[in-house]
């Protein structure tokens, strides 16, 4: 991650996951100037109940159905 934000493969990075959280106070990553960082909360909006209570009820229906669940983690590709 260090490296593409060094040779600046992308123009501009934003990033709020990393290996080591919270992110470590020498991290070069809080000096360059084509990286954002945000908590990891940046996902969150005034949307985000509605939003999670709905996928909730449809995964509870496709469970009680024998259906696949939908936002399943696969940990084989690592999310």
């Amino acid at each position: 991650m260090e490296a593409a934000t060094k040779n600046k493969s992308a123009r501009h990075f934003y990033l709020d996951v990393f290996p080591d959280e919270p992110l470590p106070k020498d991290s070069p990553l809080w000096t360059l100037e084509n990286v954002t960082l945000t908590p990891h909360v940046s996902g969150h909006t005034d949307q985000y109940l509605k939003r999670s209570f709905a996928i909730f009820d449809d995964n509870l229906i496709r469970y009680k159905e024998n259906l696949p669940l939908v936002n399943m983690i696969d940990l084989k590709k690592g999310y």
